[in-house]
């Protein structure tokens, strides 16, 4: 999805005035499935994008540590507890949350600002994309 965001497709369609005004900026992300049981932690990638999807330390979720790898980002303040996060509708964030009979889970969201592990196969689940300007 990330290369997505930040492709001619995606990026590239924006319209000018608003396209160089957003800055590229550093992320880091987990490039696996953390397991806080079997210590085999992947290693945290960075990358450079313009738009972005949150991670679930970035939104300040709790309960996060036992699922995602800390060091994907700082707090935004706008996210700082679950009445700023609450958006009436589930969305991703790009912190993985673990696995499942074999089904990648992600953390994503909930309407009311909590957070729940759900299966990448699931598409009603939205997608808030961020930048920088």
């Amino acid at each position: 999805m990330r290369a997505w965001l930040n492709s001619n497709e995606f990026f590239g369609s924006l319209p000018e005035a608003l396209r160089i005004g957003i800055k590229q900026v550093t992320k880091l992300s987990d490039n696996g499935y953390y397991d806080y049981h079997d210590g085999d932690d992947p290693e945290l990638t960075a990358t450079e994008d313009h738009i972005f999807v949150l991670s679930a330390e970035e939104l300040n979720l709790p309960g996060r540590s036992s699922y995602t790898m800390e060091g994907q980002g700082t707090v935004y303040k706008l996210f700082s507890d679950n009445t700023s996060r609450a958006l009436g509708t589930t969305y991703w964030t790009r912190s993985t949350g673990g696995k499942s009979s074999n089904v990648n889970l992600y953390l994503t969201v909930l309407p009311n600002g909590g957070n729940i592990r759900k299966g990448t196969n699931d598409a009603s689940i939205n997608v808030v994309i961020c930048f920088c300007i």
